[in-house]
């Protein structure tokens, strides 16, 4: 009888217990590595978990498209390397570890974005493109040449290529796409001005570039020189992801999910993040002004925070050096 009523005490006792959110990330989850993203006014923060944010900096707040906005960071030679700048001034920025930092280089127009392959870093400016072997130390490798207002937005880097892509204003009304690929920003290949989209997100992975944008513009690519189209009127592309297992590309009306981006299926509801980068078994991403989300499986997301003034570009993880 003491037995019976022991056990019946035990299991209230385990009914009352809290139960862990269904959602809350997995105590288990390696968290070596570091976050870093950068945006508007220079803002830099850290994070681990996409949850708790830390070594929040920045140049001013309320910041605008000018001087001090920083749009891209890449994690490459055990250190972050982040660029941005506005209309007189673009820089070049370091650090290993989110906390300190240092401004290695300027110059006279806006820097992005910033890609590492080959061995090499390389990141766009006007309208050349400029290379260092450490992210400190930089040199104008090639140069497009082309007419009209020309203006590097994004970039991925695979299969030994890089691939750049923006807008440009080379004839009157509304500026068009353009992309270019190239191994080692000496000579550019594959220079195409007349793209339908001039909003445009690229990525890579599984042996495939995809670049997508408005207007439904969808494209895929192994070399980044010859691309496959699988364009939808229906909707307007605003990110494309790739998770290390598959692309995840988030539009207007729907998700969509490919393994090589070349046949698309259907995953669900669009979603507000804009996907950043994955670390520490999560994915984190943004969307404006200052909200910060997480995720499992880079579809279905979770607002984390919303703290600052100052709107997130792009995120990178990496796996500091002990000092």
């Amino acid at each position: 009888m003491k037995r019976f009523i022991f056990i019946l005490l035990l299991c209230e006792l385990l009914i009352t217990l809290p139960t862990p959110a269904a959602d809350a990330p997995s105590p288990d989850k390696p968290t070596t590595g570091i976050f870093v993203a950068v945006g508007y006014g220079g803002r830099r923060i850290t994070t681990r978990d996409g949850i708790t944010v830390e070594n929040d900096v920045e140049f001013a707040p309320n910041g605008g498209d000018d001087d001090n906005c920083l749009f891209s960071i890449v994690y490459a030679e055990n250190k972050f390397v982040a660029v941005g700048g506005g209309a007189r001034v673009g820089r070049i920025m370091n650090t290993t570890d989110g906390k300190e930092w240092k401004e290695v280089k300027t110059y006279r127009f806006r820097v992005n974005p910033v890609l590492f392959g080959n061995g090499i870093f390389m990141a766009g400016t006007s309208k050349q493109l400029e290379v260092s072997p450490d992210g400190e130390n930089w040199t104008t490798a090639g140069k497009i040449d082309t007419k009209g207002g020309l203006y590097f937005r994004k970039g991925a880097f695979g299969n030994k290529t890089f691939v750049f892509c923006g807008d440009i204003s080379n004839k009157p009304g509304p500026r068009d796409g353009w992309r270019c690929s190239t191994s080692d920003g000496k000579t550019i290949e594959a220079l195409d001005i007349n793209l339908p989209s001039n909003q445009l997100h690229i990525a890579f992975g599984n042996n495939h570039f995809v670049i997508a944008g408005k207007g439904g513009f969808r494209q895929s690519s192994t070399d980044g020189r010859k691309w496959d189209d699988a364009s939808d009127k229906d909707e307007d592309f605003r990110s494309v992801f790739f998770t290390g297992k598959q692309f995840v590309l988030n539009g207007k009306q729907s998700s969509y999910t490919s393994p090589d981006g070349e046949k698309w299926t259907k995953a669900g509801k669009s979603f507000n993040a804009e996907p950043l980068a994955a670390g520490n078994g999560i994915f984190i991403g943004c969307s404006w002004k200052t909200n910060l989300y997480t995720s499992e499986d880079a579809l279905t997301w979770k607002k984390t925070s919303s703290a600052g003034t100052n709107a997130l570009n792009e995120a990178a993880f990496g796996t500091p050096a002990k000092p």
